[in-house]
């Protein structure tokens, strides 16, 4: 038996492909030619081992054979406590002990799309199975990724422009990067509307979408994407032409099932369906309701009454029911596993014991054998149904899997009756505790504060990024003011202790030079940044230098000292808006506070030259004494990040309770009110909150009865234009509005493409109003009034009142910026008209009874949209709206 040499690097780095060749030491010597050795029909055989608690562990997927052979290895072998290669030749056998090393950059080494037991898709799933994607990566550990689930209609695989329109979430699901690997899960019984997305847009040189449609997943990290493999699904709407055109010829011949004598057998359990139903969800239908008693509604809850997003077999949960007049009346509870074919899992009676009442229940694997008729695996989705005297009422359905949450079990309560929640109310849970805590430097700042901070991220960079952006702001406010978060820092004070109401416009002097002004605030605003904000004009010939220009500068900078840290919050904001779409990582929100040219740059990039006064001023960051490059400035950033995470808010004290509490219904704020008929009310309050006095809550009801907090805005009271002196209209600035929201079935997406950013208080309650009556996601708004209630250079857009948005494209895509807006003269066909039809309809119903727009042509013949007689001039790229009388009512206590 002669020994192996494996040649190859023993020191690999991860994620990047190595290659290992034998050769043969025999009798101290090495030979190059090892088939000298040993017969050419034997093939070289390798393995990886792994040393566990002391014990050397084959890995079965790492086998390979051959001469030479490449192996990739992961993040996780890092942890390893010992990795050996091995190979065998017949009997001569060669091994080399492996150390990996870190990579040098952040990278997503795979992305795979495997079913919901992590398995590979081997055959075509279905519109009701969960999809996982699962991301392989290397020094990547505790980053964000972000998944997106697209249908693909390209001839390869792989991420494809075609395919821009065919996005499936619409917001990315996030997921940290844990041991190398991240992962997310697609239930795509969620996603509604995606057979009709793949059925809409067709591969090139296809006729039709086929008898199965094609996914895959990218995985983003930074603008870097990843795409898995493809999978396929079932297309609901295939229709074999073969089947279609025999049936059509020869109707008669269709196939009969065989009359078989048997006993018949009763048809299986199902939901009710012609039964009273509370439309809880869409699939409930509305008859007369029960005169003698009301159920109002069911869902799942923990022990806490809080509902659940998802739930774990083996444990206890609540049915949390709401009646009306039916204390001791006996109903009926059953759970149902949602699937083509409903799956009875679970009855039973329940004594109601009043108007809100909880039954205890147990998810046990009986219930998880009788609803696992699809082979669902690990995964299944239940909802809840209540009968009583001819009423049904579902809840929402719920993920049921083996990796939820353990729920702590309460104990001393019966399973077989209902009876009143026990459990107090926690008063004064504070929303930081849930949503916040998380935040780095939140123990040096309020509740209030936190929360902001979240907002603005959230509205400046979206949603699934709101905490890693915020972590970046905070780093960046600590640097900036020294770690005071204070709103009244000077520049090169400790003014932590100071009184911004004593400060003057002298206390912003350099060295008391009247002709100087230091920076201020939260991110240290300077001249240059209050001029880029629009919040300073510019200096001309005749201003600049002057102590008049100075003296206007610091009282400019004294009111943002003395406004408090809440209100400079919205400065922050206004300063970060026009580059929002720049900055695409925390370092760059320094970078646009610090050194704006080094936004988007490599770390290599360099700053300041030496000899510049920039870089005099930041010398000391430069270790290797040629000029400042963008890692030596980002240094302080990383600093101020690494030790916030030590400085996270312990105490939550702020008294605002969670969603529950979140004021959807509170009694003590200016509340619009919109109905799913068209119907606005502005209901005003007997006593209004303190600190609400200009600020509005807007509330929509959707045909379920379910209330969609659509959020709280400052009015801005602005005299009326070209209205009697006194007259005011209360304005809000659509920048301020959510652009986003989802919840069930009801969303909107959409973006303001214009300088003309303002509605009024009623009209903006019939923008909302009239998205949620279409959920559409492509939305842009090409302006309605400027701040003053002018529109200029139009006439017609004044006080809020009318606005103009661009017709909708049948790619769905959401347009912004010059020359985007669809010019139906000239492209006609790629009029949505369908859709635009709708929205036309919603606009009208909520409030707008006139409006001017185009016609369009299809297959020679001129076609009107609805509400539109005739072509205006310069309307044929956009709608514009007016006319506005809505179905308004205000209400005051």
């Amino acid at each position: 038996m002669s020994q192996l040499l494996i040649i190859g690097d023993n020191n690999p780095e991860i994620g990047k492909e190595t290659k290992y060749t034998i050769s043969l030491v025999n009798f101290g010597g090495l030979s190059n030619n090892i088939n000298v050795f040993n017969p050419i029909s034997e093939i070289p055989q390798w393995q990886i081992l792994v040393l566990e608690h002391g014990k050397w562990r084959k890995t079965s997927e790492n086998t390979k054979q051959g001469e030479s052979v490449s192996y990739t290895f992961k993040q996780s072998s890092l942890s390893r406590e010992g990795i050996k290669l091995v190979v065998t030749k017949g009997n001569d056998k060669g091994e080399l002990i492996i150390k990996t090393k870190r990579a040098g950059q952040p990278k997503i080494l795979k992305v795979d799309l495997l079913d919901v037991n992590y398995n590979k898709v081997t055959k075509p799933l279905h519109y009701f199975d969960t999809l996982i994607a699962k991301a392989q990566c290397t020094d990547m550990e505790g980053e964000k990724l972000h998944f997106t689930l697209w249908e693909d209609d390209a001839l390869k695989e792989g991420h494809n422009k075609i395919n821009e329109i065919n996005k499936i979430n619409p917001i990315p699901i996030s997921a940290t990067v844990k041991r190398g690997k991240a992962e997310a899960r697609f239930n795509m019984a969620f996603y509604t509307q995606a057979s009709m997305i793949a059925n809409m847009q067709l591969a090139k040189g296809d006729k039709s979408e086929g008898k199965n449609h094609e996914y895959y997943v990218t995985a983003n990290y930074y603008g870097k994407l990843e795409a898995s493999n493809n999978i396929n699904i079932t297309n609901p709407a295939f229709e074999n032409p073969i089947q279609k055109a025999y049936d059509l010829k020869y109707p008669e011949k269709k196939q009969q099932k065989p009359k078989v004598n048997k006993r018949l057998t009763p048809p299986l359990p199902a939901p009710k369906k012609d039964t009273y139903k509370i439309p809880i969800t869409p699939k409930a239908k509305t008859k007369a309701p029960d005169p003698k008693g009301k159920i109002i509604s069911v869902e799942f809850v923990d022990f806490l009454g809080k509902p659940y997003q998802n739930m774990k077999f083996g444990t206890q949960v609540k049915a949390k029911i709401l009646s009306k007049d039916m204390k001791g009346k006996t109903i009926k509870l059953k759970i149902w596993e949602d699937d083509i074919s409903d799956q009875l899992v679970y009855e039973n009676n329940y004594v109601l014991a009043g108007d809100e009442s909880y039954a205890t229940l147990n998810l046990t694997n009986e219930m998880r054998k009788k609803g696992d008729d699809f082979k669902e695996g690990s995964e299944q989705e239940y909802f809840l149904e209540i009968e009583y005297a001819g009423q049904s009422v579902d809840s929402e359905v719920i993920n049921v899997n083996d990796s939820a949450p353990k729920i702590k079990v309460e104990t001393g309560v019966s399973t077989s009756g209902v009876k009143q929640k026990t459990v107090q109310k926690q008063q004064g849970t504070c929303i930081c505790q849930e949503q916040y805590k998380d935040l780095i430097w939140g123990g040096k700042v309020s509740c209030e504060f936190r929360k902001k901070v979240v907002e603005i991220c959230a509205e400046l960079w979206g949603e699934s990024r709101k905490m890693e952006m915020a972590n970046g702001l905070m780093a960046v406010m600590n640097v900036e003011t020294w770690g005071t978060f204070k709103a009244h820092h000077r520049e090169g004070y400790k003014s932590a202790d100071d009184n911004p109401k004593e400060l003057t416009i002298s206390s912003l002097y350099k060295e008391g030079n009247s002709k100087s002004s230091r920076a201020i605030g939260l991110i240290q605003f300077t001249q240059d940044a209050l001029e880029g904000m629009s919040e300073f004009p510019p200096s001309t010939s005749a201003t600049r230098g002057t102590q008049a220009r100075y003296d206007s500068l610091n009282k400019l900078k004294l009111s943002y000292a003395q406004m408090g840290e809440i209100r400079q919050l919205d400065k922050v904001k206004k300063y970060f808006t026009p580059a929002k779409n720049k900055i695409k990582t925390p370092e760059d929100i320094y970078l646009h506070v610090f050194a704006p040219n080094g936004v988007g740059k490599d770390d290599n990039y360099l700053l300041y030259s030496k000899g510049t006064v920039e870089y005099s001023s930041n010398a000391s960051v430069d270790k290797n004494n040629n000029g400042i490059q963008r890692s030596e400035i980002l240094a302080r950033f990383h600093k101020s990040r690494n030790e916030g995470l030590g400085n996270k808010t312990l105490t939550f004290t702020c008294g605002i309770d969670n969603k529950k509490q979140e004021d959807s219904q509170a009694t003590d704020i200016i509340t619009y009110h919109i109905y799913i008929d068209g119907r606005i009310e502005k209901n005003i309050p007997k006593k209004i909150k303190a600190g609400f006095e200009k600020k509005y809550k807007y509330i929509y009801h959707d045909n379920s009865g379910n209330l969609h907090d659509l959020g709280t805005y400052d009015i801005i009271p602005t005299q009326l234009y070209h209205g009697a002196k006194g007259l005011k209209v209360n304005l809000i600035n659509l920048e301020n509005v959510k652009k986003s929201y989802k919840k069930g079935i009801y969303q909107y997406l959409f973006n303001v493409d214009s300088p003309r950013t303002y509605v009024n208080e009623k009209t903006l309650a019939s923008f909302l109003g009239a998205m949620l009556d279409v959920n559409y996601l492509d939305i842009s708004c090409n302006g309605f009034s400027h701040s003053d209630g002018s529109s200029r250079p139009s006439v017609s857009h004044i006080n809020g009142n009318n606005g103009d948005f661009k017709y909708l494209r049948k790619d769905k895509k959401l347009m912004f910026g010059d020359g985007t807006s669809l010019d139906i003269s000239k492209n006609p066909d790629m009029l949505d008209d369908v859709r635009q039809n709708l929205w036309i309809d919603a606009l009208y119903k909520f409030g707008w009874k006139s409006m001017l727009g185009w016609t369009y042509r299809r297959n020679g013949k001129t076609n009107h949209l609805h509400h539109l007689p005739k072509n205006t001039d310069d309307h044929n790229h956009h709608l514009h709206l007016q006319g506005y009388k809505p179905n308004f009512k205000e209400i005051k206590e």
